[in-house]
């Protein structure tokens, strides 16, 4: 089917029937994604205002980088070495009345909060922490950034059932 007659400007992915994207059809019994299925099924067609959604994210996900190598790279390295670069603020002048906080406050922290997860995890029976924090991601409505559908895709190739289903509002 030729792409001039999708529609232009939709949230949904399409089949090559003009139908929207079955995504079920590709994943086997144990939500994994099976090639030979999506072979004899359908390529995923995006509409135009889609890929335009894409293009542009990753896009300026780069400039970002790059605007901030720029614009505030000596700024960066000069604050990396300890070089002081500007006058303190009066924020910076006030907490200077306070005692740090040890380091060993922090590392606390991070075992404590670790633990509360792996617990989490543990109690709710989930096997594939990729793929929840990549369903959560989709759930509260942040399912548009790129994080969500390419991070956890990354390090959990095989669980795809969340990646594909975030295509679909």
């Amino acid at each position: 089917m030729e792409l001039r007659y999708f529609p232009m400007n939709q949230n949904y992915p399409y089949d090559r029937y003009g139908q929207v994207y079955n995504v079920s059809r590709v994943l086997d019994s144990s939500d994994r994604f099976n090639l030979t299925t999506y072979k004899e099924y359908s390529l995923l067609y995006l509409p135009a205002t889609y890929v335009m959604t894409y293009l542009f994210a990753f896009a300026l996900s780069i400039c970002v980088f790059i605007h901030t190598i720029l614009y505030h790279g000596l700024s960066l390295w000069k604050g990396i070495k300890k070089i002081r670069v500007e006058q303190d603020d009066i924020h910076a002048k006030l907490m200077r009345n306070y005692p740090e906080v040890p380091d060993w406050w922090y590392v606390l922290s991070f075992v404590g909060f670790y633990c509360m997860m792996v617990l989490v995890v543990e109690v709710s029976h989930i096997d594939d922490l990729g793929s929840c924090m990549n369903c959560q991601l989709c759930r509260f409505g942040i399912r548009r950034y790129l994080f969500g559908r390419y991070c956890c895709r990354y390090f959990y190739p095989c669980y795809t059932s969340f990646h594909l289903a975030s295509f679909l509002p």
